[in-house]
């Protein structure tokens, strides 16, 4: 039976390569995902090709969309924000709004002392975190207040006081496991805004036209 090549690609780099029938129908793509990806991998990952997420719900929808799955396309996939539908796409400043606003929790878990003078502000009244970093050794003093701003203004990542690099996030929020998956699925966000067809793109960010869906 004549076949097409299909190629799963990730935001981690992962590459999966597979096959379709030429005459494929919506149970055989995900047969072919359920194999290939995972058998939880329909409720929990989003499948784009050509810049348009596939609806993976809604056989009669998706009739409309096979044309887009020809041989040698890759369609991406990308993690679901936790309660997200299959027709949306996460916005970005959603996630940052959500970020900031746990930011100054995840300090709170950081080990802290109060005999240390924040490096920004030079205050010794509040507490303060050590953060070191390993491209320069240099040991960063940071009260609360000046974290969560440096932070901000970090483009949502921690930079050494004295090198300007990036400090990874999984050394400075070492007990904040949930608050360092937010940061991952932003990046992963970003990385996916890249290969998404700008024609979906509203201001900058993810917001679906139901329409392009079907033309």
């Amino acid at each position: 039976m004549p076949s097409i090549n299909i190629e799963f690609a990730t935001v981690t780099g992962q590459r999966i390569a597979s096959l379709l029938p030429e005459n494929f129908e919506l149970t055989d793509l995900l047969k072919v995902i359920h194999d290939k990806v995972g058998d939880t991998a329909v409720e929990n990952f989003r499948f784009i090709c050509k810049g348009k997420q596939l609806l993976l719900d809604d056989s009669i929808a998706f009739q409309t969309q096979k044309r887009l799955i020809t041989d040698e396309v890759t369609i991406q996939v990308a993690r679901r924000l936790k309660g997200e539908i299959n027709s949306g796409y996460p916005q970005i400043q959603e996630l940052v709004d959500k970020i900031l606003g746990e930011v100054s929790i995840a300090f709170d878990k950081m080990s802290k002392q109060l005999d240390l003078q924040c490096a920004l502000c030079l205050d010794k009244l509040d507490s303060c975190t050590k953060i070191v970093c390993i491209k320069c050794t240099h040991v960063n003093i940071v009260c609360k207040d000046d974290f969560v701003q440096h932070f901000k203004e970090g483009d949502l990542a921690f930079k050494c006081f004295k090198c300007l690099k990036i400090i990874e996030n999984k050394q400075v929020f070492i007990e904040s496991a949930a608050f360092l998956k937010l940061l991952t699925l932003l990046k992963e966000v970003r990385e996916m805004k890249q290969n998404i067809d700008c024609q979906i793109c509203v201001c900058g960010e993810f917001q679906v036209r139901a329409i392009l869906f079907y033309l």
